[in-house]
């Protein structure tokens, strides 16, 4: 199985590539259809939309704020961190990511908090709320991270010398957990009286060397699957940890299997110990006594590997089905011959099989958007014009405001796992309306296509079939180029009434001044 080789140590003794490339491949596929790079998989948005103006501004402010946080996360490490994240939840069934913004310019910086260096602790509402993690740092990476007031006696003493300043590691305790006695204000905090708190601490001499704090959680942990009260996830590769010991038992067998049919066994006298020349095309001089003693020959060959290779293969599949990667690979072979309707159908059936585990994964995921919008808010990356009036709530106290209050946005997932899900639902709908219009169209009755909003599912097919929402007008402007375009056609149904009331007109004069010239003859 997967190992963290921390610096310095040595690989893993027991190691199943096989194991270690499908864990790969499900974590590759976490990342294209969860989040997808170059893709918004979600958006921010109110907990109970309106339909007054004000609404409508909030809406569009929303959109706008979501598609500035997509372009932050495009802008950082997002997607490099969240990989490895992504191989540790399916490897060892919990990830665990850092993220916070630079103090400087905002920027988004996220970080990947190796398996095994870290424990987790829930509170009462099962949310992680206290991560204790284990590191190193040089002592110039403490200087500079923390200043120089933060270095030991061992730490000054190895900066010191320019020889272990970048070399000598010290081992670091992180430890993030709820405060007591918290300041509840979304900005105007001290670090002491943040929301939770935060120390470093030397695990050599257990020493306090930096104290922080935090507004919200800087971490987020997601877990594969999730039982009873679990704090750590379980992997799927539990299930099958006795054919991964057997299939590292067999791929040792089959390495011994093809040395010994390249360099065999041989049965010699001791007279011709060490004499045997096993190089291409080697000579071998054997003593004349030996000839016909059928000495020195090929001792003990080799059993039929083909029952060696069909048993590892047996167990390879038993490990891929548990990571789900058949089915992944055979629906990626077969969609290049596919309509588009039926790549639709085999994409949702891909997508189902992990509905347990997305549906955990956009849980564990809220917490770490929340933070990154209330970071980007901090930062002034939002638009403050028609900014929604309950999103900050303010304390006053004379002219000054003392508190504020940060009402979170819902964060709705649109990843293609959500559109997988919503293509599903509207695969009922889509067979409803057609059998609806084509009877209308049958019995002549149109009131049989107009129950239907129309505009409404337009735009909810777009969306569910991964229509970019860059592409897609709002509502409003769907309105305005709606009435430019009643307009226009108005306008051309006034000029051709004007052209046909002129040539009208030119007729009747034509006829008229025919009808008096017949007249005068």
């Amino acid at each position: 199985m997967l190992a963290e080789n921390q610096r310095g140590n040595k690989a893993p003794q027991r190691f199943c590539p096989e194991a270690a490339e499908a864990v790969k491949k499900l974590a590759s596929a976490h990342s294209n259809y969860i989040t997808p790079i170059g893709y918004r998989f979600f958006r921010f948005a109110d907990w109970s939309p309106g339909k007054t103006e004000a609404d409508a501004d909030a809406d569009k402010w929303y959109a706008h704020a979501s598609d500035v946080a997509q372009e932050a996360l495009e802008r950082s490490n997002f997607h490099t961190a969240i990989i490895s994240v992504y191989i540790d939840r399916v490897a060892t069934g919990t990830g665990l990511l850092y993220v916070d913004a630079d103090e400087n310019n905002g920027e988004l910086n996220f970080q990947h908090i190796p398996a095994g260096t870290y424990s987790i602790a829930e509170d009462a509402q099962h949310n992680v709320s206290t991560v204790v993690r284990e590191f190193k740092l040089t002592a110039a990476q403490v200087a500079q991270q923390f200043g120089m007031q933060a270095l030991t006696v061992d730490m000054k003493r190895a900066y010191d010398r320019p020889e272990e300043r970048f070399k000598t590691e010290f081992t670091i305790i992180h430890v993030v957990t709820p405060r007591e006695g918290f300041i509840d204000s979304f900005r105007y905090v001290p670090k002491a009286k943040m929301r939770y708190a935060s120390v470093y601490i030397d695990k050599a001499h257990s020493e306090i060397i930096h104290e922080d704090g935090y507004m919200e959680m800087p971490f987020m942990c997601t877990r594969f699957l999730r039982y009873g009260n679990q704090v750590y996830g379980y992997s799927p590769l539990v299930s099958v940890s006795a054919a991964i010991d057997d299939l590292i038992v067999l791929n040792q067998c089959v390495v011994t299997t093809a040395q010994r049919c390249a360099i065999p066994s041989v049965l010699v006298p001791p007279d011709m110990a060490g004499l045997i020349d096993f190089r291409a095309g080697g000579q071998t001089v054997v003593p004349i006594q030996y000839l016909n003693s059928q000495v020195p020959r090929e001792f003990a060959p080799p059993t039929d590997a083909r029952i060696v290779l069909e048993h590892r293969k047996a167990l390879i599949d038993i490990v891929e089905g548990a990571l789900f990667i058949p089915l992944l690979e055979v629906v990626s072979r077969v969609e290049r011959t596919m309509s588009a309707t039926e790549a639709n159908y085999r994409e949702q059936e891909r997508i189902m099989t992990f509905t347990q585990s997305f549906t955990q994964c956009v849980c564990d995921f809220r917490p770490l958007m929340c933070r990154i919008f209330a970071l980007l808010l901090r930062a002034g990356r939002f638009p403050e014009k028609n900014m929604p009036r309950n999103l900050i709530i303010q304390q006053v106290e004379g002219e000054r405001v003392v508190r504020e209050y940060l009402n979170f946005p819902r964060v709705a997932y649109i990843g293609r796992m959500a559109q997988a899900y919503e293509r599903n639902q509207m695969s009922g709908a889509e067979i409803a309306m057609t059998k609806l219009v084509q009877l209308g169209s049958v019995l002549q009755n149109p009131k049989l296509t107009m129950i239907f909003d129309w505009d409404s599912f337009a735009r909810d097919t777009a969306i569910a079939n991964g229509m970019p929402a860059k592409y897609l007008l709002d509502p409003d402007a769907v309105d305005e180029l709606y009435a430019q375009l009643m307009k226009q056609r108005q306008e051309q149904m006034n000029a051709e009434a004007s052209l046909q009331e002129a040539e009208a007109r030119e007729h009747n004069a034509n006829a008229t001044a025919a009808l008096a010239q017949a007249q005068a003859l």
